[in-house]
């Protein structure tokens, strides 16, 4: 990791030079309201199943986006209309509700799904369908770019797992320097198979040498062989998957076993609904982020402040992906102005948009790559009793 930094001085440092508020045409103003004809958006996500701890958050971040945005005078006085469907954290559903979305709601842009195993389902059937899609919370590779599938109308909002999972474990190895490592995973999960075979690369690229990887069922936390790896006393271990409730249960067992080591995780531990199910086992977990509320951004202290008024909760970064993604599109629609024309013309402009977003927002400065990735800081966090703490960042680059 090239460029890793600890500590909150020098982090305030290079946020004091990136530092400035969200902006995109129709999204922040005069409050007026929007009167032309409504800009449909399809949001697919997972308000039950596996993904619902992070599914309901970002219904309710796009949704309170969208109002706001609607307030302040839509999009070129056109208001944003979210379509939205449960996908239940199933593939076969995802793939069924994406096509009613873009056959039968007539939406412009879809955002979601909010796990990566059913995106490689319900992708492709938007991509067939000549449909910009958004992920938010998609974070394995082949989501966009070199994917086993086209997917050239797939744009990904969502920090990649291999470059959190490289920044979290490079950061960590600076700081605690760790002699062995292990890492454990759910299996037929192709997050936690992701998330560990980064974090092993990015253990032995900084010479640490892993001395276990294990791999067990979702409805199994503890077993003969995790007894044994723990006994051999990894100074770190990794665990990935996309259930919440199996890390938080390995996690448990683990401690009780005497296990005194330092927790990793992936991208599913940057909610704050996983960091309250955790508690005191969690506490010290960390994780590479796309967003921390301390970065300094003063469009993210605006948004943290409005958005506890109106929600009640502290935002985490599911809350910030999703209000975000409402920016990127409301942006890409400004540029594209595709009022008027028929249903498949205004996706085919917005597509054409899309490459030109630059914007900054409470994530910080935002575009996408030529590959239709996110190009953007990582914030790399650790698990507080009250909320994620920042411990360190790095920029775009910093683990080439």
């Amino acid at each position: 990791m090239r460029r890793a930094v600890a500590g909150a001085l020098a982090a305030a440092l290079l946020l004091a030079a990136l530092a400035g508020c969200a902006t995109g045409r129709g999204g922040d103003g005069e409050h007026v309201e929007a009167d032309a004809a409504p800009y449909r958006i399809g949001l697919i996500a997972s308000r039950s199943g596996a993904g619902s701890a992070f599914g309901e958050q970002q219904f309710e971040s796009t949704a309170w986006a969208v109002d706001r945005l609607n307030r302040a005078g839509g999009v070129d006085g056109h208001p944003l209309e979210i379509v939205y469907r449960d996908d239940a954290s199933e593939p076969e559903r995802g793939a069924e509700v994406m096509r009613e979305l873009i056959e039968e709601e007539d939406v412009v842009a879809v955002i979601g799904p909010t796990l990566s195993i059913v995106a490689r389902e319900a992708h492709p059937v938007a991509n067939s369908l000549r449909t910009p899609v958004l992920a938010i919370s998609n974070a394995v590779d082949g989501i966009v770019g070199a994917c086993p599938y086209a997917c050239e109308w797939i744009w990904r909002e969502s920090l990649g797992e291999r470059l959190a999972v490289q920044a979290n474990v490079s950061a960590y190895v600076l700081d605690g320097r760790p002699r062995t490592a292990a890492t454990v995973r759910t299996s037929d999960d192709v997050l936690g198979l992701a998330g560990t075979t980064y974090a092993q690369q990015a253990f032995e690229d900084n010479g640490v040498p892993v001395i276990g990887s294990l791999e067990m069922g979702v409805d199994e936390t503890m077993s003969d062989e995790l007894a044994r790896l723990l006994a051999r006393q990894p100074d770190a271990l990794f665990l990935g998957s996309t259930f919440t409730a199996w890390v938080v249960g390995v996690m448990r067992e683990a401690r009780a076993l005497g296990y005194t080591g330092q927790f990793l995780a992936g991208n599913i531990f940057n909610s704050e609904t996983a960091r309250e199910l955790a508690g005191e086992a969690g506490v010290g977990t960390r994780t590479g982020a796309a967003w921390v509320r301390s970065n300094g951004f003063p469009a993210n202290e605006a948004f943290i402040d409005e958005y506890e008024r109106a929600l009640g909760r502290e935002p985490d970064q599911f809350d910030a992906q999703g209000y975000v993604a409402i920016q990127i599109l409301a942006d890409a629609l400004a540029r594209a102005e595709p009022e008027g024309l028929p249903i498949e013309r205004q996706r085919e402009a917005l597509q054409a948009a899309l490459p030109d977003v630059a914007i900054n927002t409470v994530l910080g400065p935002f575009r996408f790559t030529p590959e239709h990735d996110v190009d953007q800081i990582v914030w790399v966090l650790r698990l507080g009793e009250d909320r994620h703490e920042l411990v360190a960042f790095c920029d775009p680059d910093c683990t080439g």
